[in-house]
């Protein structure tokens, strides 16, 4: 059977923020997981959201590839 549950620590027992429905006196093994983001993960989530900033498209005038031809920009004759 797995539980899982919020808690807290009063500097001598662990007290359930709410009912966890375990009979009295059972014996549990704890995996403690601090629940506020780590600084590493909170980087990689900042590295995240700039990454999808630069992945959306940028609006801008549509350019047809017939004007940016050499001849085109320069003036040139062939």
């Amino acid at each position: 059977m797995s539980v899982t549950f919020r808690g807290r620590f009063d500097g001598k027992v662990i007290v359930p923020e709410e009912a966890i429905g375990l009979p009295i006196n059972q014996s549990i093994e704890l995996e403690w997981r601090d629940p506020r983001p780590t600084e590493a993960a909170s980087l990689s989530a900042r590295r995240a959201a700039r990454k999808s900033l630069l992945e959306r498209p940028v609006g801008g005038p549509e350019i047809p590839l017939e004007a940016l031809r050499r001849e085109s920009l320069y003036g040139e004759d062939r």
